[in-house]
């Protein structure tokens, strides 16, 4: 079954990137959502539910820029509204919120503020939804008359003034970069209201864990809540994200300053253990059976999975023998195409793919074909194979949601039974515009088909190492090795680097560039017989007297004169000399900084949609055999260029003389298309995620209505899709 998703080759996706869908207009609701929690509460419209019948799925959304929290009501799809209905309802917490929790009964919200360095508590009764203080302590809460242990009056002077609520510093050091809160899990169980519960913050900026206590309002006299810091567990490095496991025994730390995961014992409140990953890591997600802990790196848009009870990195589940992932990095991680942001978890909603004819499917742990689910039930009529259920949405920040199998943790496959391929024809264009066929088609045949599909009966395809390798009009292609994107060739393509060079200066035949970053030898890969072109005309214009210095160079063919091109003889690192040409002296035709590039000689320049520049490709003679090993690879693609008879053979003409700028493109692809949503909406900056079944039964055997809210803290604006229906247009956005 040939690729169904055509990916645009190089060329086609530079154009379109100009092209953006509008952004949201800002409406004020939201600015700089950084964070969310979703609990049942009552509707704004029924403020005294009755919250065992009434109560609805309520979302709190911290923003950082307003330094307050929003309430979004989910079945009703509305902002609570403050007194005036024109503005939104604010509960205004301390600087810059970054992230929030809920205790486990959804009683109140502690947030983490990042500038103020301290946590806030929010009563979330439905009389209430406002932030309280976190001690007895009238002097922490107003300016005014207050008394020391002992009973006795304190001056104003020294009484310690803060207007409005009092809230728990995170110790009395500068600088602690409070990142990430976390307390144990909502299991709905019967609490002990004697019992403090244990909160844990990240203290980046100073390498420890804030631990916090938590006691309920009624323990005391009054009805008084209290939160205190307990204590500060030294971790060393940089502890990000954090998670807890449902007993509250572990505690998880991402480490942005090493390439390990922290793991404490809160029992003892002392660091255990170290378990490596390969990288720094920004945040963290236990899933739901607390089984694998998934680890976001920052390193390298990779996912790192921790099997929690061996406490050691384990790799991604199986898949499919002959569907293999090419961004799967070492086999160890997930990698995507973007940078991972944040993550949640979905269970209840099977996902849909292709089977081995082409039938949409419930995605499933087994991934039988047709044929195999068919002799299997021969000996077992009454075998099903197991529908997967739980799955984890992953942001990225190029704006997609990746979609990883969270009950055997390996990426989701949308054709996992479709074999190495390379998806599309080379398509041949000049200056943008498709060549004629007919003028091409027996000099150039490598490029000049565009129309051709190969199964693997056809005989241009051979299997070496148990991998596809083909013979694609002219050129050998092998499918990508680590990852899969789109190719463009293009002769005597610029160098990179060289073309966007105004500070270009001669002297005599000598061409020297001190531009910071550039580097003619590692970076733009100039070699001797390239060609140097000057793209403005030079400065000098009396030609008065004899020979004019700035005499242009003719081309071999009159018709197609080229000016003021020039061979580079040597390279060094910021400068290139040049083999003279008589007559000429560029020194007196430039005399000032000028723009140019460098064009690679008699060569195509290969570039990668994701790799970028890769080493330059030259042509080999036709032997009617394809090389074994192909002339060219660079680990992602391995191909052989054959070089054109020089006439045609049908006609006997000469054969057309490539012109500079020529290219041709192709995707290489493995067969692995991953599950993603991509919106069609360019929305900004993905972030955290939170997803809700408003049905309350994981087991009820249909989609139900499931949903899940996803922040855009670039656009100022929170994106609602629904795991179910993953079109790209099936979404509502809010601000």
């Amino acid at each position: 079954m040939t690729k169904r998703i055509f990916k645009f080759i190089l060329l086609s996706v530079l154009a379109l990137t100009a092209c953006e869908e509008p952004k949201p207009a800002i409406t004020g609701r939201l600015s700089g959502p950084a964070d969310l929690e979703v609990f049942k509460g009552c509707p704004q419209s029924v403020p005294g539910c009755e919250q065992t019948t009434q109560a609805k799925h309520l979302l709190l959304l911290a923003n950082s820029l307003a330094d307050d929290l929003k309430i979004f009501e989910v079945e009703g799809r509305a902002f609570f509204k403050a007194a005036n209905p024109l503005f939104p309802l604010s509960i205004p917490v301390g600087r810059y919120p970054c992230s929030l929790v809920l205790d486990p009964h959804e009683e109140f919200a502690f947030v983490v503020n990042a500038l103020s360095e301290d946590v806030s508590v929010v009563n979330l009764a439905p009389n209430r939804l406002v932030e309280v203080d976190t001690d007895w302590d009238s002097c922490t809460s107003f300016c005014g008359p207050c008394r020391d242990a002992d009973d006795q009056p304190i001056s104003y002077a020294n009484a310690r003034c803060r207007a409005g609520v009092s809230r728990v510093a995170l110790g009395t050091a500068q600088g602690v970069q409070p990142e990430d809160i976390v307390t144990l899990s909502r299991t709905g169980a019967e609490r002990d209201p004697e019992q403090p519960l244990p909160v844990y913050v990240s203290l980046a900026g100073v390498g420890q864990i804030a631990v916090l206590n938590f006691t309920y309002p009624e323990v005391h006299p009054g009805n008084h809540q209290r939160m205190e810091l307990v204590g500060l567990i030294d971790v060393d490095g940089q502890p990000s994200g954090l998670a807890l496991t449902e007993d509250g025994a572990t505690l998880f730390a991402a480490d942005e300053a090493s390439d390990s995961v922290i793991v404490i014992d809160t029992a003892t409140m002392l660091p255990e253990d170290r378990i490596p990953v390969g990288g720094p890591t920004r945040r963290i997600f236990l899933s739901p059976d607390d089984s694998v802990l998934y680890a976001i790196r920052i390193d390298d848009g990779r996912i790192s999975l921790i099997d929690v009870a061996m406490r050691m990195k384990r790799s991604p589940g199986d898949v499919r023998v002959d569907a293999k992932d090419p961004r799967g990095g070492d086999e160890n991680d997930f990698r995507l195409s973007g940078v991972p942001r944040s993550l949640t978890f979905s269970q209840g909603v099977p996902i849909f793919i292709f089977d081995d004819v082409g039938v949409v499917r419930e995605y499933t742990t087994e991934l039988h074909t047709k044929a195999e689910l068919e002799e299997i039930r021969l000996q077992d009529p009454d075998y099903e194979e197991t529908v997967v259920k739980t799955f984890a949405y992953v942001s990225d920040l190029n704006g997609n949601v990746y979609i990883i199998d969270a009950e055997n943790h390996r990426i989701v496959d949308i054709y996992p039974f479709a074999g190495p391929s390379t998806s599309s024809a080379p398509i041949f264009a000049v200056d943008g515009n498709a060549v004629v066929l007919e003028e091409w088609d027996k000099c150039y045949p490598q490029i000049a088909e565009s129309e051709v599909t190969h199964t693997v009966d056809e005989p241009q395809e051979r299997e070496i190492d148990g991998e596809l390798w083909r013979i694609y009009h002219g050129v050998w292609v092998k499918p990508g090795a680590t990852r899969n994107e789109s190719w463009l060739i293009e002769w005597e393509g610029i160098l990179p680097g060289t073309g966007v060079s105004t500070s270009g200066r001669f002297a005599g035949w000598r061409l020297e560039d001190d531009r910071y970053g550039l580097s003619f030898i590692d970076k733009s890969k100039v070699r001797p017989g390239d060609i140097l072109e000057i793209v403005v005309d030079p400065t000098f214009t009396d030609d008065s007297a004899g020979d004019h210095p700035c005499r242009p160079r003719s081309g071999e063919d009159e018709a197609e004169k080229v000016q003021y091109e020039f061979v580079v003889g040597a390279v060094e690192d910021n400068a290139l000399d040049l083999e003279p040409v008589e007559g000429m002296d560029p020194e007196v035709c430039w005399a000032e900084a000028l723009r140019y590039s460098v064009h690679a000689g008699d060569a195509w320049i290969v570039w990668g949609s994701d790799s970028g520049f890769m080493d330059r490709l030259t042509m080999v003679e036709n032997t009617g055999e394809a090389p074994d090993p192909p002339v060219y690879g660079n680990g992602r693609i391995a191909l052989s260029m054959y070089a054109p008879p020089a006439v045609n053979p049908d006609t006997q003409e000469p054969c057309p003389r490539l012109k500079r700028g020529m290219a041709w493109g192709f995707n290489s692809e493995d067969g692995f298309t991953r599950a993603s949503f991509s919106p069609r909406i360019q929305a900004g900056l993905s972030g955290s995620l939170v997803s809700i079944d408003l049905d309350d039964d994981l087991e009820a055997g249909n989609p139900g209505d499931d949903r899940i809210f996803m922040l855009l803290e670039g656009s100022n604006a929170m994106i609602e899709f629904f795991p179910g229906s993953l079109d790209p247009s099936n979404y509502i956005i809010y601000q």
